[in-house]
């Protein structure tokens, strides 16, 4: 009797240690969503931000995402036309609080840089800009994983941004492979 005592919970402590060493790489698209105020306090505008990522984890609990998103505005009035673009690349790592079973919430935390471009045009004249700017912000979501290769997730941020004073609030949805 205490010989199978002693055993299940040495069988268990190895499939956890085992399931903990287990390496996976995911890929996938995702969506960012963002609320954010520009130039008048009192209209927060929407945007939504395609991006693609890539998800390595090692040891369970951890993981780190890479990602790379685009963002592009035309707006044009009289004979005034800005036409604008932004890159954003950024790395996540975050903890899982449940392995990717059924759904598996967890906390992230990330760093990143945006850099844009600005073309003015005012009937003849125009005018090119192009800048860069710190990306960093904090997470809560969750995962749900179909068929153990089809990877679902839907996350919640706070983005600050060192060129502005306000937060950014970002909703993500992403879907991968888990290869």
């Amino acid at each position: 009797m205490w010989k199978l005592i002693l055993f299940i919970p040495a069988f268990l402590s190895s499939q956890v240690l085992a399931a903990s060493a287990e390496r996976d790489w995911g890929i996938g698209a995702g969506i960012e969503a963002r609320a954010r105020q520009d130039v008048n306090p009192e209209y927060v505008e929407s945007r939504a931000l395609p991006q693609v990522f890539a998800q390595y984890r090692r040891y369970w609990p951890w993981a780190v995402t890479l990602e790379a998103g685009y963002e592009r505005m035309d707006s044009s009035s009289g004979g005034f036309t800005i036409n604008s673009e932004s890159y954003i690349l950024s790395a996540w790592a975050r903890h899982e609080f449940a392995r990717r079973l059924h759904l598996s919430p967890y906390v992230s935390a990330g760093l990143g840089m945006q850099f844009d471009r600005i073309h003015a045009k005012f009937r003849n004249a125009s005018t090119d800009r192009t800048g860069r700017s710190g990306l960093m912000g904090m997470g809560v979501g969750v995962a749900h994983m179909f068929e153990k290769w089809v990877l679902m997730e839907a996350e919640a941020r706070g983005l600050a941004n060192e060129d502005r004073k306000d937060i950014s609030f970002v909703a993500v949805l992403r879907l991968g492979v888990v290869l």
